[in-house]
């Protein structure tokens, strides 16, 4: 299966736009409250609009120093690490960003992009239900959670996923392609059972022939 994972992460200028990729740009809100965590924070944001992820790390990790129940300083310092290729510490700092604010949801999309690109499945599931619980009407989420539905081979929730992001967004091609397959999996795993209870039924006659045969015999 391809991988097409969505997510809606916030843009510099604060609009939502799809990133497959999950790593958004960071974001100046919720800016810390001490002086110099603003200070560092500023200089990531200028380092990361200028593709200096090292730096951004860097100045971020800084304004969480300053400021370590900021989340979004924590989320910041996320975003800086996945660009940077390091998923295992991106993934501590989501988490910390969620547990410092549970109402975070670009950390939810994030973190579920990561598990999944880890092959988490069921942690990715959980991430982008978090994520659900806060936005409900995200086609893309729906979507997502679908995609993990089909690789585990939960056809039928995956259905309902699908159907969901497709009510949400009629648009949403992606989702409308993988709610084909589920059906078409759905379809090949009602054939498969057909094929066995018939096998199955032939096995039984053949072995019910042979003990009638045996019975006559010994008469």
């Amino acid at each position: 299966m391809a991988d097409d994972r969505q997510g809606n992460t916030p843009g510099m200028d604060g609009n939502t736009t799809a990133q497959p990729a999950g790593a958004g740009a960071p974001q100046a809100e919720s800016s810390p409250t001490n002086a110099e965590a603003r200070q560092h924070m500023q200089a990531g944001l200028e380092a990361a609009s200028t593709g200096q992820f090292e730096a951004a790390a860097e100045a971020f990790e800084q304004a969480v120093d300053a400021d370590p129940d900021n989340a979004r300083a924590r989320y910041n310092l996320g975003l800086a690490l996945q660009r940077l290729g390091d998923a295992e510490e991106a993934i501590v700092c989501y988490l910390r960003a969620i547990y410092n604010d549970p109402s975070l949801i670009e950390a939810y999309i994030n973190l579920g992009h990561l598990f999944r690109e880890q092959g988490e499945d069921e942690r990715a599931l959980e991430a982008y239900q978090g994520a659900l619980e806060l936005d409900n009407g995200n086609d893309e989420l729906f979507t997502n959670i679908g995609d993990i539905y089909l690789e585990l081979g939960f056809y039928d929730d995956a259905v309902l996923a699908f159907r969901q992001a497709q009510i949400l967004n009629p648009e949403n091609a992606l989702a409308a392609d993988r709610l084909r397959e589920a059906r078409d999996e759905i379809e090949h795993q009602a054939e498969h059972i057909a094929d066995l209870v018939n096998t199955n039924r032939e096995n039984v006659k053949r072995v019910t022939g042979r003990d009638q045969q045996s019975r006559r015999k010994g008469r």
